[in-house]
């Protein structure tokens, strides 16, 4: 049986088994494109991997391996490293029909891959979430005191008081003296002058009453020394 044979009767068993197989041409050589989903890609496809990728048969394939072309991905390795990952697969499989081979360990490694990438990704959440709760406990728990620094502290502490205790006697309103005063202002001196110079008027109806007042002399109230000293005798 010749290759192309071999090729013909290779891609109707693939037919069978892959139903989203796209013979995009049969002639001069066949060429087959598959678009590979991993197992949970339909429920969610952003966090699920997919690739949609070309073998073309060369005129001795199998005895060599068929050309591969990657055109397009989701979530996966790097697209050469998946092309490194089937040139491996296709070497040991030279001499036989090799595309369901190359197909289903492609189709292993994204699922493997996948859910390594997701684990990854949970790990780093945890990580960081737990980096962020650290920092929350750190704040919360605060710097631990030890002797030395609490000295510090307190030495800081009574500078400061030191200084606004001293900031609040300046502030203090001292009381100013007379010399301040009149040093200050000298018309505060002149205007306690105008009362003492010039004519005192005096209200003489505050007196008129006096002679009303019963001021006859009383002998008997009076007193003389005299009396004192004929007593003691």
């Amino acid at each position: 049986m010749s290759n192309k044979e071999d090729q013909n009767t290779e891609v109707e068993a693939l037919e069978s088994i892959f139903p989203e197989i796209e013979v995009l041409e049969t002639e001069p050589l066949h060429t087959l494109k598959f678009t590979l989903k991993t197992e949970n890609y339909d429920e969610d496809p952003d966090n699920e991997a997919r690739i949609v990728i070309i073998f073309k048969f060369t005129t001795k394939y199998p005895d060599e391996a068929p050309e591969v072309k990657i055109e397009e991905t989701e979530n996966t390795s790097d697209e050469s490293e998946l092309i490194e990952f089937l040139k491996v697969q296709a070497i040991e499989n030279l001499g036989m029909p090799m595309i369901y081979t190359l197909v289903c360990a492609l189709l292993e490694k994204l699922n493997l891959d996948n859910e390594n990438r997701k684990t990854l990704e949970i790990n780093e959440k945890e990580r960081l979430e737990k980096l962020r709760e650290e920092e929350e406990l750190r704040r919360f728990e605060g710097t631990k005191v030890t002797v030395e620094t609490f000295l510090k502290w307190k030495a800081a502490f009574d500078k400061e008081m030191s200084e606004l205790n001293k900031q609040v006697v300046d502030k203090t309103p001292k009381k100013t003296t007379g010399k301040q005063l009149f040093e200050r202002d000298e018309s505060l001196f002149t205007s306690d002058l105008q009362f003492t110079e010039g004519e005192v008027e005096v209200d003489e109806s505050l007196f008129q009453d006096l002679d009303d007042l019963d001021l006859e002399d009383d002998e008997d109230d009076e007193y003389h020394p005299d009396d004192d000293e004929e007593e003691e005798e």
